[in-house]
């Protein structure tokens, strides 16, 4: 493990997340709330960062950030950590198929309400130094944390790489693995359509700085792919009332 320890972090909305597109692109088996955890930790790595750092983080902060209200978060928060450690993402590069963790670890302080968590080293290539040697895709933390679906959340990912770029294509299958929608739901293209895509361009449009237009492919009079054209927002210039306010740590 990395000896490196921050001092206890700021979690701040106004924080840039920075995520190779590689990493994007890839299935990911995480809920919404396991999502936003790696959403907040990726917000503290420095464009300078030449190694993880293990981030020390108020659980109480943790508990708000990630939408957590029930009074027993503690147990919530740890439980969520703990399924999220167990969890791992596959990437594929040209003859090589990368298993990794997320998190190599987390350390709970007892009865400090405090825990330690540093991303799995291997996850190095794709969140750190980005601009030396691959695209990336930037945003703002307050765009992602104000959703509530994990189907929007990833979908903003997702289309924030094209925003005002050529229309994304995805085959309807390769879409709905992306998205990690379960086998047997939304099987039918008008639910996924009804449940997923337009349910999430409502959530962008009102809470995001990226909106899009859908276009779908059919064959046989069947929809076998869809596409997207992403532009930038302007109807919704985030106001400080919309934004998810700073969770200041002292």
């Amino acid at each position: 493990m990395n000896e490196q320890l921050s001092l206890m972090p700021t979690i701040s909305s106004d924080e840039t997340v920075n995520q190779a597109n590689k990493l994007i692109e890839t299935p990911q088996d995480l809920t919404m709330q396991e999502k936003r955890i790696i959403w907040v930790l990726a917000s503290f790595i420095d464009e300078k960062d030449t190694n993880f750092r293990r981030q020390k983080i108020k659980i109480e902060d943790f508990a708000k950030v990630i939408g957590i209200n029930s009074k027993n978060f503690y147990n919530v928060v740890e439980d969520t950590i703990e399924g999220l450690v167990g969890k791992t993402v596959t990437i594929n590069e040209g003859d090589r198929r990368i298993v990794l963790s997320w998190l190599s670890s987390a350390v709970y302080h007892k009865g400090k309400g405090i825990v330690e968590l540093e991303f799995s080293e291997m996850l190095r290539p794709y969140l750190l130094q980005l601009n030396q040697h691959m695209l990336r895709t930037s945003f703002k933390l307050r765009n992602v944390l104000a959703l509530k679906s994990r189907y929007s959340g990833r979908m903003y990912e997702l289309l924030k790489q094209y925003e005002n770029k050529e229309s994304r294509y995805y085959p309807i299958d390769e879409f709905r693995e992306l998205l990690n929608v379960p086998e047997g739901t939304h099987q039918l293209y008008s639910k996924l359509k009804e449940k997923v895509i337009l349910r999430a361009k409502k959530d962008l449009d009102a809470k995001t700085d990226i909106t899009f237009e859908l276009k779908e492919y059919k064959e046989s009079r069947k929809v076998v792919g869809v596409s997207f054209v992403v532009s930038t927002n302007l109807s919704n210039i985030v106001s400080s009332a919309q934004q998810l306010p700073p969770v200041r740590s002292k």
